[in-house]
């Protein structure tokens, strides 16, 4: 066990038969931190904490997916992690997916595997942006930082690694928001208020064999699925200015 005197410290130890290990987070008192309970509870091969800045509600979240997870434990962890989404407005999750195969540029990105596909999914369903762009071990993008908010992170760097450590060190600016700040506004899509009947009915009358029969494996079925839902969200789904509070300290 570690104690650090000049943070607040939330953790937990590995939940899986395997000794050691387990995930942390660390706030300056800066952060009025609280740990939350997570509304749909992870996989026991997985390790996930949740906690909640009361001063701006964001939720900062850090997990452990191991290597050999199964597809249904990956499948429970990615429901549990939509919960907090759900649950809450700013969200960030930090941590190790193991996923060395996904392409974090979404727009490019062609899954390969069921987990891929359903991280992809998530990923997009939440708005959720991956600010790690370059391999945190060997070749490979394991490490996250998975933010609902990019625009207060800034200065996002990878670093040789501390102490024994096999991953890199990820280093970043974070600008704290507090909630008497002075609100400004932004577009984004309200899916509250969506033509959900118009969706369906267009779906219905999508001439499916024709709009799949280039495709050849099940990535060009998911990617061609996935055009078609993005037009009609575009169509279907309003657009509504959203306030969120200024930037007030760093």
């Amino acid at each position: 066990n570690y104690t650090y005197k000049d943070f607040n410290q939330f953790a937990i130890c590995r939940q899986s038969s395997h000794p050691g290990g387990g995930v942390m987070l660390l706030f300056s008192p800066v952060f009025k931190v609280i740990q939350v309970i997570i509304p749909t509870k992870p996989p026991s091969s997985c390790d996930v904490l949740a906690t909640v800045d009361t001063t701006d509600g964001h939720c900062w979240v850090v997990v452990y997916r191991p290597p050999n997870c199964s597809t249904d434990d990956t499948a429970s962890l990615l429901t549990s992690l939509e919960s907090l989404l759900s649950a809450y407005r700013h969200v960030t999750i930090l941590g190790d997916l193991n996923m060395p195969s996904f392409c974090w540029q979404l727009d490019d990105c062609r899954p390969k595997g069921t987990n891929e596909r359903n991280l992809l999914l998530l990923c997009e369903s939440w708005g959720l942006k991956q600010l790690i762009n370059h391999p945190t071990r060997e070749a490979n993008i394991l490490d996250i930082i998975l933010t609902t908010c990019p625009e207060r992170f800034s200065n996002i760097s990878t670093e040789p690694p501390l102490l024994a450590s096999d991953h890199c060190t990820v280093l970043a600016s974070y600008t704290h928001v507090s909630h008497d700040s002075h609100p400004t506004e932004g577009a984004v899509k309200c899916f509250s208020k969506a033509n959900y009947a118009a969706i369906a009915q267009h779906l219905a009358m999508c001439q499916w064999n024709i709009i799949f029969s280039g495709c050849q494996s099940v990535n060009d079925y998911w990617t061609t699925l996935r055009t078609i839902l993005h037009e009609l969200i575009d169509q279907f789904v309003p657009t509504t200015i959203k306030r969120t509070p200024r930037r007030k300290q760093s």
